[in-house]
């Protein structure tokens, strides 16, 4: 009898309850409003912005931004839009083993591309390095499995794991 109870309720459940087509499912990372606002955040470094990475190319980051910015080709909710920034090793900064390295934006392009073309290979957060109170023009990224951007010495960025700091535990390595 219980189950029969649970049964009849799961299925007055269905009925009361519609699929939304516009709802908005986790994808591993998210999709900004607008072009302008992510710019005006990149730009202030104010706040970390979602990004993925595609085909394990690190020398790029790419932020999702809403369909609606791309003219005609975006209307297709398989569809991915997004703005594409690149690494540069020109400006390289050490913080407790954090490498934080400047990105530069491809300017105005915004790319629209199917999402079953797209090979999605890691997701991250951008982290805005602020010292003092300033915004130093600099990020690093945290991925979604705990390992950060290495940026240093030659033009090959790569994810690892983040580095022993011998600022925070010099004393202790010389033992």
């Amino acid at each position: 009898m219980k189950l029969l109870h649970q049964r009849r309720g799961i299925d007055a459940l269905k009925s009361t309850t519609k699929d939304d087509e516009k709802r908005n499912w986790f994808r591993g990372y998210y999709t900004y409003p607008q072009k302008e606002a992510v710019m005006k955040w990149f730009n202030e470094g104010s706040r970390p912005l979602s990004c993925f990475i595609l085909d394990n190319d690190f020398h790029c980051v790419h932020i999702a931004i809403s369909r609606s910015d791309c003219l005609g080709v975006g209307s297709n909710k398989d569809d991915v839009t997004y703005v594409t920034f690149d690494v540069t090793h020109d400006l390289v900064k050490h913080e407790a083993g954090v490498h934080f390295c400047q990105f530069n934006s491809r300017g105005e392009n915004i790319s629209c591309k199917n999402k079953n073309e797209m090979v999605f290979t890691h997701y991250a957060l951008m982290l805005p390095y602020n010292f003092n109170g300033s915004f130093l023009d600099q990020y690093t990224l945290v991925y979604h499995d705990w390992e950060v951007l290495i940026c240093e010495g030659n033009d090959n960025p790569v994810k690892a794991k983040t580095p022993i700091s011998n600022e925070l535990f010099g004393g202790m390595l010389s033992r």
